[in-house]
C-alpha cells in the first residue's frame, strides 16, 4: 500500500512540527508541492516540517523526490518523540536523513537546553559525501529493525541504531535554504 502525502490538503495525514531551535511558526501555501520561501523579515528560508500522525514499524518504506538550491538542505525524519499540540509540536529526539549538495548525513537530534542559541545537540551518525544533483533528486529509506537503508543517485548505505525507535512517525523538512518536495510516500506492507 502506498500512502502519498496530498499537498493541497496535508494535514489530512501530517501535523506541522517544529525543531527545538525554530523561532517561528510557517505553514505553507498548499499547492502541487511543498517549497519553502525566503523569508526576507528573518534573513533565512522558512523551516517547514511535516510529521505523520500516524505511527510505523520495520518493514516500511519512504520515498521522496525534491529539488533544493544553495544550502538547502531536505531531510527525511523520524522519530517517536514528538509533543502533540493542535498548534505547533516540538521535536523531541528525532532522526533525520539530510540530503545536501555535498551528499548525505544521517543524524540523532536531540534537545539540549542549554544551548541558548541553537538548543540541540545533533549526532552525526553517518556521512557519504559526492556532489548531488540538485534538481530532481529521488531517496527511499527502508525500515529495519534499529536499522535503515537509504538510496540516492545510485548510492546505497545501511545505519545501525540501538537508539532508533520500534515505533515511529514519519515526515519531511525544508530548511537550510531552498526545498522544493514534489513527491513523499510511505510505502507498507500489506
Amino acid at each position: 500500500m502506498i500512502k502519498k502525502c496530498d499537498f493541497k490538503n496535508p494535514t489530512a495525514d501530517y501535523f506541522y512540527a517544529l525543531a527545538p531551535y525554530s523561532k517561528y511558526k510557517v505553514k505553507y501555501p498548499e499547492g502541487d508541492t511543498l517549497k519553502n520561501e525566503y523569508n526576507a523579515e528573518l534573513g533565512d528560508h522558512d523551516y517547514i516540517s511535516l510529521i505523520s500522525r500516524e505511527k510505523y514499524t520495520a518493514g516500511v518504506e519512504i520515498y521522496a523526490r525534491f529539488r533544493f538550491e544553495g544550502l538547502g538542505a531536505p531531510c527525511l525524519a523520524f522519530t517517536d518523540d514528538v509533543e502533540e499540540s493542535e498548534d505547533f509540536p516540538v521535536y523531541g529526539k528525532h532522526f533525520e536523513v539530510c540530503i545536501y549538495k555535498d551528499g548525505v548525513n544521517v543524524w540523532r537530534v536531540v534537545p539540549y537546553p542549554p544551548r541558548v542559541e541553537r538548543p540541540i545537540k545533533p549526532t552525526k551518525l553517518y556521512f557519504e559525501n559526492w556532489t548531488v544533483s540538485s534538481e530532481d533528486v529521488e531517496c527511499t529509506v527502508k525500515f529495519g529493525k534499529k536499522s535503515i537503508t537509504v538510496s540516492v543517485e545510485g548510492h546505497e548505505f545501511t545505519v545501525e541504531n540501538e537508539e532508533f525507535p520500534d515505533s515511529f512517525r514519519l515526515g519531511f523538512t525544508a530548511c537550510e535554504g531552498l526545498c522544493e518536495f514534489k513527491s513523499f510516500e510511505v510505502r507498507c506492507s500489506e
